[in-house]
C-alpha cells in the first residue's frame, strides 16, 4: 500500500535515507549520501569501518524500499559483496550504492526508493561558528538492532551537543554528543535542527534550517579502576560490557570528513580506461 505520510518534512525523508547493515554476524546503521564530483551526483552508501569488519572487501545484506509503477511499496533483502573505500584516517568508509540498487532491481523489476543526504547539508565553518555549545541533535538508526520491520523504518533519538560543534575535539575533526551509543547505532547520522526566532532591526526572522553534523563511531565507557576508555559502539545485539560503566557520552566524525571522498572518486575516475564509469551511476 502507499503510504500517506507527509514527504515534505525533513525528518519524514529520513525515513528513506538511512539502512540497517548486516555483516558479519551483527548491525550496524549506513545512511545514503550523495555526492558531486565532475559535476556527477554519485549516491554512496556511508558506514563506519568497524561496522564492516575494517574489510576493503565484504558482503552485507540490507532491506531496501521498493516502489512499483502504481506508488505501492514494499521492501526486499539483498545481499551483496561489495568493495569498501577507506577514510584516510577516521572511522568512515563508502561503498557505491547504484550497484546495490542494480542488484535489486535485477532481483524485483522494481524501483528502488531512497531519499538521499546531499553534501549541501554540510555546514561550513561560518555557519558552525554561529551555532551554540549546546544544540539539540538527532540521530536516525537501528540502536540494538530496533527498528519497524514492517515498514522498514529505522529510529529517531534525541539528545545534545557535548563540545561546540565548531571546534573538533581535541584538535581533531571529532567531536562528542549526550546520547546513549548503543549496539547497532555505528555509521548513524547525527543532525542538528537549527530552528527559532530572532530579531534583527525591529524585524522578526524565522529560521528552521537542518545540518548533517557528523556519523556516530564511538562511546566512552568507565572500568571499575575509573579510567576512561573509548570505545567503537559494538556491532552485536548481545554485546554486554562487563566491569564498565556507560557515560552515555558518544563520539561522531565531523561531516566534513566525508569531503575525502571526493578526492578519492576522482583519482579512482582518472585511473579508469577510457574513463568507464561502472560502478559510479548517478542512480
Amino acid at each position: 500500500m502507499k503510504n500517506q505520510i507527509n514527504p515534505n518534512l525533513a525528518f519524514n525523508q529520513m525515513l528513506y535515507s538511512t539502512l540497517k547493515i548486516y555483516c558479519g554476524g551483527g548491525t550496524g546503521t549506513g545512511f545514503i549520501f550523495t555526492i558531486n564530483v565532475k559535476n556527477t551526483i554519485i549516491p554512496l552508501l556511508i558506514t563506519n569501518k568497524h561496522v564492516v569488519e575494517h574489510k576493503e572487501k565484504n558482503t552485507i545484506t540490507v532491506i531496501l524500499h521498493l516502489t512499483d509503477e502504481n506508488g505501492n511499496e514494499d521492501n526486499c533483502k539483498v545481499t551483496a559483496e561489495c568493495d569498501w573505500y577507506f577514510h584516510s584516517s577516521k572511522d568512515l568508509c563508502f561503498t557505491f550504492f547504484s550497484n546495490i540498487v542494480e542488484k535489486a532491481h535485477k532481483q524485483t523489476g522494481k524501483k528502488v526508493n531512497y531519499i538521499a543526504i546531499g553534501e549541501d547539508l554540510i555546514p561550513n565553518q561560518d555557519t558552525l561558528n554561529n551555532l551554540s555549545s549546546v544544540e539539540e541533535i538527532v540521530m536516525v538508526g537501528y540502536p540494538i538492532g530496533l527498528w519497524d520491520s514492517v515498514h522498514n523504518y529505522p529510529l529517531f533519538r534525541h539528545g545534545y551537543t557535548s563540545t561546540h560543534p565548531a571546534i573538533g575535539f581535541e584538535g581533531d575533526d571529532i567531536g562528542l554528543i549526550d546520547i546513549a551509543a548503543l549496539p547497532g547505532s555505528s555509521g548513524s547520522p547525527i543532525f542538528i535542527r537549527d530552528s527559532g526566532m530572532s530579531k534583527q532591526k525591529g524585524i522578526i526572522e524565522y529560521r528552521d534550517r537542518l545540518y548533517l553534523m557528523g556519523i556516530q563511531y564511538a562511546t566512552i565507557l568507565e572500568d571499575v579502576t575509573g579510567e576512561l576508555i573509548v570505545e567503537d559502539v559494538p556491532t552485536k545485539s548481545n554485546y554486554r560490557i562487563k566491569g564498565k560503566n556507560p557515560t552515555n557520552i558518544g563520539y561522531y566524525v565531523r561531516s566534513s570528513c566525508l569531503l575525502e571522498f571526493k578526492d578519492t572518486i576522482k583519482e579512482m575516475l582518472e585511473k579508469r580506461p577510457n574513463n568507464q564509469e561502472n560502478g559510479f551511476n548517478s542512480g
